[in-house]
């Protein structure tokens, strides 16, 4: 199984533009399980079209699905460095891709957080490996007077053969771009007032944002169907139909269109009761509460 994820941001300009001086990094993930990402992706519209978005039922299927984010007053490397601890979280040790913008600190960030302490018994701080078969791609915007003049793709880490197979094994060929999680922050910005460029919501607090994030992300994933993920159904004398999906129908979290008032009264279950280490032997009351309530 291999694995594409596109990191970007949605950097909020100054408080001249109308929006408040605060960042949010985002990361969406591409396949059914949340070790297998890709690209982020926006809502589309139902009247738009997009290259490649038309799903038949064969090759790789996207899923779409929005995992999460971090917020913080300004991009750097230690917002950086906690999104992509998210995505290693939810990552394996296979085939990654990894694009990112031409920001530098990505790189760094990004080759010390996907390493692994290899455990040798000895004493002091364990050796860190590097994962195999990461992939880091970078996408170089050129500007001349506030316009995109130009492109520059930056082959990082890897090979261009290994990057041509995950980008063919995740979205069907193409090249290594940033489109896709530009697409995610225009839809972040089109639901978040604070996050409207020129316009006159203010977010005061770091925490108001990231709530807001998590929210519309939820709504995003639960709630809104994504015309790239609609399977086709096929029905005798030629004929077809289109059946929608979300992006949690797509990962097979949920087997429907949840509406916004199932998913704001939705208990979440309790983590399981984890019983505190203690030294010596449990007690007879301790060894009752833990087969009622961890078994």
């Amino acid at each position: 199984m291999s694995a594409r994820c596109s990191v970007g941001k949605s950097g909020l300009a100054s408080s001249a533009n109308g929006c408040s001086n605060k960042s949010a990094v985002y990361c969406t993930p591409l396949g059914g399980t949340a070790s297998r990402f890709g690209s982020g992706a926006g809502r589309r519209d139902s009247r738009e079209e997009t290259r490649g978005d038309r799903l038949d039922g064969d090759g790789p299927a996207s899923a779409r699905l929005w995992l999460g984010g971090v917020v913080g007053a300004q991009r750097d490397s230690a917002l950086i460095t906690a999104l992509l601890q998210k995505v290693k979280a939810c990552a394996l040790c296979r085939p990654l891709l990894l694009c990112v913008d031409g920001l530098s600190a990505y790189i760094g960030a990004i080759q010390a957080t996907f390493r692994t302490p290899v455990r040798t018994g000895q004493a002091g701080r364990p050796h860190r490996r590097p994962w195999d078969n990461l992939c880091i791609a970078q996408v170089i915007k050129q500007y001349a007077q506030k316009r995109v003049v130009g492109i520059k793709r930056r082959l990082v880490q890897g090979t261009a053969a290994q990057i041509e197979m995950l980008l063919q094994q995740t979205q069907r060929g193409g090249q290594v771009n940033v489109a896709f999680i530009e697409r995610l922050n225009a839809t972040f910005r089109a639901y978040i007032s604070a996050l409207v460029r020129r316009g006159r919501a203010l977010a005061r607090q770091t925490e108001t944002l990231h709530l807001a994030m998590y929210l519309i992300g939820t709504v995003y994933n639960f709630c809104t169907y994504h015309k790239s993920l609609r399977v086709a159904i096929y029905l005798p004398g030629n004929q077809r139909r289109w059946a929608r999906r979300t992006p949690a129908i797509a990962a097979g979290i949920t087997n429907h269109l949840w509406t916004i008032e199932e998913l704001l009264c939705f208990q979440v279950p309790l983590p399981p009761w984890r019983p505190p280490k203690r030294r010596g032997r449990p007690s007879t009351s301790s060894k009752s509460l833990i087969a009622r309530w961890c078994s």
